[in-house]
């Protein structure tokens, strides 16, 4: 029987313990993170409702009650710029604790192929050069590296990780994003972190919100294509091959489900985008498109006009001796913005 008692005291004592909502916070936040610095810098997650959740950020520190959903935030309204790394915590139940983590701004990079470009396409792949991938030694310049995901409704969560940028971490990240956080980097002196949420083969219109696409009366068409996606996928129609979130992602408004809605709305100081190929069978209709994600981003982030920098489309095909204005490439570059 006093067996009996100590395994129903266990059994008790493991059932407690499964039932408490330990708090959590999006990958976003983690090791070797970048934090924006600044008067608004969010930090949020999930707990049991009605939980007080503590966050420190090196001497700073700020407190809040998650609400009945579970979910919590905290705004840091004067974090300085640190390149001494800080130790970030939230506490609740239980406590989270981030190392390395350094306070400086934070950009996000997005776009098809030529953002997602590794680096080591572009410097090589032997690292113990000072002139190849062996010069990405930046420890400054932290890197999240995103997983590739889409999504048919927007996601609150994503998956990567933060590193520490070195030849190691940069050579599958983007070249582009690798090179601008770089520049930056060593003309601000302060630390940079870049977010790499960009997909190769991808077009803009999948990188925008479905209520974004819904205001625009010229879009109907990607609007009908989010909506027959969603309805294959409940099953409401016939669907042919299956629609699996993962794979899916020739659909409007899957990529910002995954990859941009998860990020809102950490404290972002801007963007930088490099796309454009994938729409240049509908280059007027890109003037329209691009525009309109550039907005539907700020005013998510509500972090007003930030800087959004862009890379026009580059010379592509044969040389001519005239301009061809009837070529849909060109006119793509000329008058997407």
């Amino acid at each position: 029987m006093k067996l009996n008692g100590i395994v129903l005291g266990l059994l008790a004592l493991a059932a407690g313990g499964t039932s408490r909502a330990d708090v959590r916070v999006p990958a976003i936040f983690g090791d070797h993170m970048v934090l924006p610095a600044g008067t608004n810098t969010p930090v949020w997650g999930w707990a049991a409702p009605g939980e007080s959740v503590t966050v420190t950020v090196g001497d700073a520190r700020t407190a809040t009650t998650s609400g009945a959903d579970g979910r919590w935030q905290v705004v840091f309204t004067n974090l300085p710029t640190s390149v001494t790394p800080v130790t970030v915590s939230v506490a609740g139940k239980n406590t989270l604790t981030f190392q390395d983590v350094l306070i400086g701004d934070v950009w996000v990079c997005s776009g098809q192929s030529n953002m997602a470009l590794p680096l080591r396409r572009v410097l090589g792949r032997d690292a113990s050069g000072t002139n190849g991938l062996g010069q990405a030694h930046a420890p400054q310049l932290r890197l999240f590296a995103m997983k590739k995901f889409a999504a048919l409704e927007p996601r609150t969560k994503c998956q990567g990780n933060w590193s520490v940028c070195t030849p190691g971490a940069a050579r599958e990240f983007s070249a582009t994003a690798y090179f601008f956080g770089r520049e930056v980097q060593q003309a601000e002196r302060i630390p940079i972190g870049l977010l790499g949420a960009n997909r190769g083969s991808t077009c803009a219109e999948y990188w925008t919100s479905l209520e974004a696409l819904q205001a625009e009366p010229a879009f109907s068409n990607y609007v009908s294509r989010a909506l027959a996606a969603k309805a294959r996928a409940a099953g409401q129609v016939a669907a042919g091959a299956d629609l699996t979130e993962d794979k899916a992602v020739s659909v409007p408004s899957l990529l910002f489900n995954a990859m941009i809605h998860p990020l809102i709305p950490f404290g972002i100081k801007g963007a930088i985008w490099y796309q454009g190929e994938g729409n240049s069978d509908q280059a007027l209709l890109y003037r329209t498109l691009f525009p309109a994600l550039i907005r539907d981003w700020r005013r998510r982030w509500g972090r007003g006009d930030f800087p959004f920098y862009f890379v026009q489309l580059p010379n592509f095909g044969a040389a001519k001796e005239q301009p061809d204005d009837d070529s849909d490439w060109p006119r793509c570059a000329r008058r997407s913005c």
